[in-house]
């Protein structure tokens, strides 16, 4: 199948890139919740720092099965459309992070901004985006292009109102020149690069057809957008996509890490310590 790569051994270094990366950001998640676990359980951010443990996995996951799809002799849809799901789902729960970052900011804050209402919108939101995102990938090869692709693009939108919205409500709350909140900010336009990139690939249809005698991949690639993973080209997906997630993991991991850089008061009249760190 590697004659329909054309950037094979630039893919494969992308996937070893994605997998080391991701798996010491995993580690160093692990070690930031055992260190904060007082400060966390405090404001009950325990589940919300989880949601990035679940965004590296994904990650990890994903690079693992790309490895194994770019060395297999005959193209199996399967992998392919995992993969996509992976990197889809992956893409929700990164939103998901970056609200709970919000979130725990407003907890430590002691801000009186209501946003139960805003977060059940919120949540409704991002849930309808990951399961239409999702819907649209795992239909890819199954020759339902345009149901597929609408559906990306309906998620796509979803996840950049969800996000913008986030951005208003991280304004809101009038915490800029923390150190936390400038780094969950600087994870927000991170993930709005993400989501054009997917909304870019929504909108440039590439369609996998195969041989269903022989499951070889159809020559029809070669007429496939630049965008497509692994069969197009390596560098939007490593500079748009890939670096994207790096630095908004790594800024999450040390927003959430300044947001817990505080000890725990002894009596809930005392939360104003806590805000001096957010």
């Amino acid at each position: 199948m590697g004659q329909y790569f054309e950037y094979r051994q630039q893919w494969n270094i992308v996937n070893y890139v994605q997998l080391f990366v991701f798996s010491v950001s995993l580690v160093l998640t692990m070690v930031l919740m055992g260190a904060r676990k007082t400060q966390l359980t405090y404001y009950k951010g325990n589940t919300k720092v989880a949601f990035i443990l679940v965004y590296e996995i994904l990650q990890v996951a994903g690079a693992i099965l790309g490895l194994v799809f770019m060395h297999l002799s005959k193209f199996n849809s399967t992998i392919y459309i995992i993969c996509y799901v992976f990197d889809s789902a992956a893409i929700g729960f990164l939103i998901q992070v970056v609200y709970s970052g919000f979130e725990m900011i407003h907890a430590i804050s002691g801000s009186d901004l209501k946003i139960s209402a805003e977060s059940r919108l919120l949540s409704t939101l991002l849930l309808a985006g990951m399961a239409t995102y999702t819907a649209g990938s795992s239909i890819l090869s199954n020759g339902n292009a345009d149901t597929s692709y609408l559906l990306m693009k309906i998620g796509g939108f979803l996840f950049l109102a969800v996000t913008v919205l986030i951005f208003l409500s991280l304004v809101r709350l009038k915490t800029q020149s923390s150190n936390a909140s400038v780094l969950l900010f600087l994870t927000i336009v991170f993930v709005i690069v993400q989501i054009i990139y997917s909304l870019i690939v929504s909108f440039h249809k590439a369609m996998i057809s195969t041989d269903q005698s022989t499951k070889f991949i159809s020559k029809d690639v070669e007429n496939n957008p630049k965008y497509l993973l692994y069969f197009g080209d390596y560098k939007y997906y490593l500079f748009m996509s890939l670096m994207m997630s790096i630095c908004s993991t790594f800024t999450l991991v040390f927003s959430f890490f300044a947001m817990t850089n505080f000890e725990v008061p002894a009596k809930e009249d005392e939360l104003s310590m806590a805000s001096q760190a957010v």
